[in-house]
């Protein structure tokens, strides 16, 4: 990582915006894909216009939740952006709607995609057409659907807000055009972050099959793009000395509870964070995740040292598709 960027502020960032500017980029091209290939042979890397910079400097994980670390660590290594370049390591929206997609000689114009949208808790569902997808073959209406929307939202508002993805070769009569699904998903954006584009947080009650209850609090999103470098599941879990007969904390846990959560906050910094809990029966399980290029494990052993009201357990899991929580996802 730290040698890609001491090439690219040496040498690439000066040899490759007059490559883009006079069309003579193939002379840098297999000089980049090599350096991108020591950070990982899975990442892939594009050049886009851009906003800050006049280019932008995309490497992404191709959509794998496995690479997706690799891909944000070295975008947060990343020198800060100035009049030429900037960096990103998930695939950016185009400007508009108005561009066509060939994908396999098959052409797919931006305007002509219609798009079904129907809310699934914090996620979007989709079904997605274009009339060239009555000549298609099913795995291939996939791959048009994926790229319409990556192309539309960009790749991280497709990872956070997206749920099902259904392709459809029939018209869809009652869906909205591809720049009416930006409103959309900006909306349904800031309907599920606080004023800073944080995630929010949801609480659940429910009762277990024995008719326990059972609390849950989440963050919303709930999915491993919000962090992707956070890649290791930290699940603790914790009994309480003090419950109601509901099988919830009492006052005194409940305290403990906030000040350990505090306080595992403050130990592992921006290196981890808590992403939800659950507790019932008497017993609370944390979920955190962390980087797994840094400490924050053994931080978070060291801050369980202040729990006294019984012996905690920690179970580590790398996760970087943050499957652990799946099923606290709203």
């Amino acid at each position: 990582m730290d040698d890609f960027w001491r090439w690219w502020v040496a040498k690439g960032a000066v040899g490759t915006a007059p490559g883009i500017e006079e069309g003579t980029l193939e002379v840098w091209a297999d000089v980049l894909s090599a350096r991108v290939d020591s950070i990982d042979s899975g990442l892939a890397w594009e050049l886009s216009p851009g906003e800050v910079g006049r280019h932008v400097l995309v490497v992404s994980a191709e959509g794998d939740p496995a690479l997706r670390p690799a891909a944000r660590r070295w975008r947060r290594a990343a020198p800060a952006a100035d009049a030429v370049w900037a960096y990103s390591d998930v695939r950016l929206p185009a400007p508009t709607t108005d561009w066509t997609l060939t994908l396999h000689g098959h052409a797919l114009e931006g305007e002509a995609v219609r798009v079904l949208v129907t809310p699934a808790g914090s996620a979007l569902d989709v079904v997605i057409h274009h009339p060239a997808m009555l000549q298609m073959p099913k795995r291939m209406q996939e791959q048009a659907a994926f790229i319409l929307l990556d192309n539309t939202l960009g790749e991280a508002a497709v990872e956070t807000w997206i749920g099902a993805i259904e392709p459809s070769a029939s018209s869809i009569a009652s869906g909205v055009e591809l720049s009416q699904l930006r409103r959309i998903v900006a909306t349904h954006e800031a309907d599920h972050t606080d004023e800073h584009g944080e995630p929010s947080w949801a609480i659940l009650e429910a009762s277990d099959r024995r008719g326990r209850a059972v609390l849950t609090m989440a963050q919303v999103p709930l999915r491993p793009m919000t962090a992707p470098h956070l890649d290791t599941h930290v699940g603790i879990t914790l009994a309480l000395a003090d419950a109601h007969e509901s099988g919830l904390p009492g006052d005194s846990a409940l305290t403990a509870l906030r000040e350990l959560e505090d306080h595992l906050t403050g130990r592992v910094g921006d290196s981890g964070r808590v992403v939800a809990h659950e507790t019932t029966n008497g017993v609370r399980v944390l979920h955190l995740y962390t980087d797994t290029t840094t400490p924050a494990v053994d931080q978070i052993k060291g801050a369980l040292g202040g729990w006294t009201q019984s012996q905690p357990r920690v179970d580590v899991t790398v996760d970087p598709a943050w499957d652990s929580v799946r099923h606290l996802r709203t």
